[in-house]
């Protein structure tokens, strides 16, 4: 089966081309969806804040793209607690 963009040969059950990905199956290409982008609200977690009824936060360790860490105790030992 010849791909109707690129002209490449593909196997006859192919349903997209091995070479630029069309669909060879003849059925209408999925319409873009347009999405909301939700704001999430900011909260300020400082040193000595108590997160879960659990965990003692002692400092911010690292921040990204997707959130931050910190480092936090619960008893005697030290945890790093992520997802707030």
């Amino acid at each position: 089966m010849k791909c109707p963009e690129c002209d490449t040969d593909n196997r006859p059950y192919s349903k997209f081309c091995r070479e630029c990905a069309t669909s060879l199956s003849g059925a209408e290409p999925a319409k873009s969806s347009f999405t909301k982008t939700l704001s999430t609200p900011f909260h300020t977690v400082n040193r000595g804040t108590i997160f879960a009824r659990l965990y003692e936060i002692l400092e911010k360790s690292k921040e990204g793209g997707m959130g931050e860490v910190y480092g936090a105790v619960t008893g005697a030992s030290t945890l790093f607690k992520g997802d707030f």
